[in-house]
């Protein structure tokens, strides 16, 4: 598949399938400005926090492109940027909460997986439920720290 070949699977793409996302693109952009007002605002906290910001800065960037233009290689940036933070955040939390080497070590076969498979065109509709399982177990570690 070419860099720039344009996937049409998705969202507003479906129906407009020559133009832009406008509203997708201009949602990612408030994505990227809450990712700088909260990196400036907790820079010296945590350098994973500030990694996971910029992560996010990124996401909103690409996630942009990604929608503006339709292109593969901007699927990847914009999905890699998400699965990334998620990775290290969770992995910062199960690590503080003590679980097991083996949990973390599942943990980062899973998210290796999820970027390895999303290079491949087929996994374009697994992606959102694997990343949603991983979003969803975020909820009982955000329990379990408070």
């Amino acid at each position: 598949m070419q860099f720039d070949h344009v996937l049409t699977k998705f969202c507003e793409r479906k129906l407009y399938p020559n133009q832009p996302e406008y509203l997708n693109s201009i949602s990612a952009l408030y994505i990227s400005t809450i990712g700088l007002i909260n990196l400036l605002r907790y820079y010296q906290d945590s350098k994973s926090i500030s990694l996971i910001y910029w992560c996010i800065i990124c996401n909103g960037a690409t996630s942009f492109a990604f929608h503006w233009t339709g292109w593969y290689i901007m699927r990847l940036f914009d999905e890699f940027t998400m699965i990334i933070p998620l990775w290290i955040g969770t992995h910062k939390i199960l690590y503080d909460l003590e679980y097991s080497k083996y949990i973390l070590g599942i943990h980062t076969i899973y998210n290796i997986s999820l970027l390895v498979l999303d290079i491949f065109p087929w996994f374009e509709d697994i992606f959102p439920i694997a990343f949603a399982i991983e979003l969803f177990c975020v909820i009982p570690l955000y329990y379990q720290v408070l």
